[in-house]
């Protein structure tokens, strides 16, 4: 079971290509996928296609395959909170790759994700199922979920950008309500970018090349065909068809992703752009600031303090 994790920052653009691949066939965009227990089946919150992820077919479906009957989303629930915690992950990065998990909580996450991803493979069809949950402490890049094979994207864009997006206001649809998302201060968007990064940097040596690519933003809305290209050869797919009519043009029908920012709901032709809309309204002190913090990350990935 081949699975293509997006790993990164979020406001990385993980949403824009988890819908792209989605559209591609043989892939199946989940989204954020570890949030479908909570935000999805628990909370209500609304799947890509527009209504709630209770009442999506995709996913009412997922709900009653056998293999998640032993895994109520409560139960998973209550195991992914220990299981997810940072402090976790300098131990989980010292265990070889399908070894045995240090903790109860881990493990049985761990099982209850393998089960899920065997209910959307056989509810969907699909050959390449794309999670886009970014979190490096996830058991799924880890290596530590049984019968699959992972392949990583890590998903990177100028930390200016990202924390630009961070602080300016969100909403989504929440359960049958609108609901402001989080924003957060430069300070800690910068300092989130620099540790999520450097943890996709520790996840690497577990992967052969052949299964991890870097991907920027930045070249993926500049030049997505050879981007799109790239990845699913990674998976040993090679579609006839990319979901672009034009050279910077993203023809995107609804998905079932879960979780993301509220682009999943837009479809129809989108233009590809780099929103850099940061260079003039983030204000130079929280730009010199962000610059500062992430310097250590900036020029390994192409970014120049002076941008």
């Amino acid at each position: 079971m081949k699975v293509l994790y997006v790993g990164g920052k979020g406001r990385s653009g993980s949403t824009l290509l988890d819908r792209l691949l989605g559209q591609l066939d043989g892939f199946f965009s989940t989204g954020e996928l570890h949030r479908v227990w909570t935000w999805g089946w628990l909370a209500g919150a609304r799947c890509g296609c527009g209504v709630p992820v209770p009442s999506c077919e995709v996913w009412s479906a997922v709900a009653a395959d056998p293999a998640l009957a032993p895994w109520s989303p409560a139960r998973v629930a209550g195991a992914a909170g220990p299981a997810l915690r940072w402090a976790r992950l300098a131990a989980l990065l010292t265990r070889r790759p399908g070894g045995v998990a240090p903790s109860r909580a881990v493990r049985d996450y761990a099982a209850a994700m393998a089960a899920l991803y065997r209910a959307v493979a056989r509810v969907t069809g699909a050959r390449v199922i794309v999670d886009s949950s970014k979190h490096p402490a996830h058991p799924g890049p880890l290596g530590l979920v049984p019968g699959v094979r992972g392949h990583v994207v890590h998903l990177v864009r100028d930390p200016r950008a990202v924390a630009h997006s961070w602080r300016r206001p969100r909403s989504f649809e929440g359960a049958g309500a609108r609901e402001a998302m989080p924003t957060h201060a430069p300070l800690h968007s910068a300092a989130s970018w620099l540790v999520r990064n450097a943890a996709m940097e520790a996840l690497r040596p577990r992967y052969p090349a052949a299964r991890w690519l870097r991907l920027r933003y930045e070249d993926l809305v500049a030049h997505p065909r050879p981007a799109l290209q790239r990845l699913t050869a990674m998976v040993g797919e090679h579609p006839t068809r990319l979901p672009l009519p034009a050279d910077r043009t993203a023809e995107l029908a609804p998905t079932h992703a879960v979780g993301g920012n509220p682009g999943k709901f837009r479809s129809g032709q989108v233009p590809l752009h780099d929103d850099d809309e940061w260079r003039t309204a983030l204000p130079a002190a929280q730009r010199w600031l962000v610059t500062a913090v992430d310097l250590p990350l900036l020029g390994r990935y192409g970014y120049r303090p002076h941008a």
